[in-house]
């Protein structure tokens, strides 16, 4: 009895012994793809996360990266700094050789992992390369950006003397062009002159490798009509061509996104603007948003109420996004409306920040130009 007794003791050690629990040692090694996670997102030990919740607020479980099949398109790209960064933002737990992620608890919309539309076309003298920001790992109601983290973005202005006065932003999506809006250049007020491209501060020297300034050589216009507020685009071409580098890059243009309404998606907005709807100060540092997409028709009749003379329109070169808490505001204007690609970690310009009522006005949504509906149109002018 004693010999048996003392069998099924050795048999429940041995069964013990093979409790481990995932953060002690001899814990099973991490799958491949976590492994490579952790090394690339270099999380420091005393890091503190957040609760696990989504970035639309929903409570997602926390878990490894290769067990969460919402983040499966991404494991191709894990180096794409974008990319990183928007895994680093859904870290919930950190153990001894791998991160643990907010997995959505339902499946979150991601781009197709093949192209929707016609891609650019072959002769297209943009770039190869875009939308990717090398260095990274106020907009109204947002926050404020890092050096590097949008090397496309533009400044366009004045310059007196050593002051450089900047009235819109814009994208800078060849060497030699940027793109903004027409209404930066409307009759009757002053016009840029000069583009900086690189800058973080505005007003003072704040990377290691100086901006880049040029003075605006030529422009077309996209047919802007002031009155209804159509067609609010144009591209700017500068005296020289921009030298690349990790604070300037260009922007992609969302040649597969021909067909895409991006409805109820959150888009990425930033610029030098307003940081409050009722001030006139604006912002040193470039700002970020996260502005929802609204239904288009329903952005329409919101302006309906505006007076017949006032009255803009609002259709399908148009696209409307904000939620009454976070916008575009005056300073902004020409600015880009990004949409990060999750398949490949790039940023695409869908949209050219265009007009408003006030800023972030919950009755009505800021408006954008729809960079989709002048893709023919830009490829003729650059």
């Amino acid at each position: 009895m004693m010999k048996v007794l003392g069998f099924f003791l050795v048999v429940l050690t041995v069964a013990k012994a093979q409790i481990i629990f995932p953060n002690e040692e001899g814990a099973p090694n991490p799958d491949p793809v976590d492994t490579e996670l952790f090394e690339a997102l270099e999380v420091d030990d005393r890091q503190a996360f957040s609760s696990c919740r989504t970035p639309n607020g929903e409570i997602g479980r926390c878990q490894s990266f290769s067990s969460c099949g919402a983040y499966s398109s991404l494991r191709r790209n894990l180096h794409r700094p974008s990319v990183l960064n928007f895994l680093r933002g859904r870290i919930c737990r950190r153990l001894r050789h791998t991160v643990h992620l907010c997995c959505p608890a339902s499946n979150i919309q991601l781009p197709p992992s093949e192209p929707s539309g016609p891609s650019r076309p072959s002769s297209s003298s943009l770039p190869e390369e875009c939308g990717s920001t090398p260095l990274v790992i106020r907009v109204v109601g947002g926050q404020a950006t890092e050096p590097g983290e949008w090397p496309w973005l533009a400044a366009l202005g004045t310059r007196v003397g050593n002051t450089f006065t900047s009235g819109c932003a814009g994208t800078l999506i060849t060497r030699r062009h940027v793109l903004t809006a027409g209404h930066c250049f409307e009759p009757g007020q002053p016009h840029p002159t000069m583009v900086r491209i690189g800058a973080y501060s505005l007003t003072r020297s704040s990377t290691s490798i100086a901006p880049q300034d040029f003075n605006i050589r030529d422009r077309r216009d996209g047919g802007y009509v002031t009155r209804t507020k159509e067609n609010d685009i144009s591209i700017v071409i500068l005296d020289r061509e921009a030298v690349f580098n990790d604070y300037v890059q260009p922007a992609c243009l969302p040649f597969d996104y021909r067909n895409r309404d991006f409805r109820e998606e959150k888009l990425v907005v930033t610029g030098w603007g307003r940081t409050r709807a009722h001030s006139f100060r604006t912002s040193d540092v470039p700002m970020k948003a996260v502005v929802p997409v609204t239904d288009t028709n329903r952005c329409a009749l919101s302006y309906t109420r505006l007076a017949a003379n006032k009255r803009p329109v609002i259709d399908n070169r148009s696209l409307c996004a904000g939620n009454g808490t976070t916008d575009a505001c005056l300073g902004d204007s020409g600015g880009p409306l990004h949409y990060l690609d999750l398949n490949d970690g790039k940023y695409y310009v869908v949209g050219v920040v265009s007009f408003g009522v006030g800023c972030a006005n919950s009755d009505f949504p800021g408006v954008y130009t729809r960079v989709t509906s002048f893709l023919d149109w830009i490829e003729r002018n650059v």
